[in-house]
């Protein structure tokens, strides 16, 4: 109830389509761009097909998917069997109910899309409140 994802054909000649990404504070009536959501990322792709925005291939179809929130390119890999989305599947998510068919999802030169750098600190590992991460 508070998620949006706003997609069109892309702006950019190396993408399918433009994705935003808006979270809805209802409480504050306030509309935030600024944060992501991959659960909404990963439906990017079949909604795509479906609208015809992206033409299905047989048996996968990569949608590649500009995030207008971080300008980072991403590429769906969806199950489209005989040219038509597939939803259902046996794939499992931990903590979710039931499955579903996959979409892969793969992040090109995701590094630093919101730090500017793979290691916002410059340290691989670092010890928060006595904890290592």
């Amino acid at each position: 109830t508070s998620k949006v994802a706003i997609i069109d054909r892309s702006s950019r000649a190396d993408a399918d389509v433009d994705y935003l990404f808006a979270q809805v504070r209802v409480e504050q009536q306030v509309v935030d761009t600024s944060p992501n959501c991959g659960n909404m990322l990963a439906a990017v792709g079949p909604y795509a097909i479906e609208r015809g925005l992206v033409q299905a291939q047989d048996p996968q179809t990569e949608v590649r998917i500009h995030n207008v929130n971080t300008g980072k390119l991403i590429i769906a890999t969806v199950e489209t069997p005989g040219g038509n989305v597939a939803y259902r599947g046996d794939t499992r998510i931990a903590g979710a109910p039931g499955s579903a068919a996959p979409v892969r999802l793969s992040f090109l030169d995701a590094a630093g899309a919101r730090t500017g750098k793979l290691l916002p600190s410059g340290h691989a590992q670092e010890t928060i409140n006595g904890v290592p991460a």
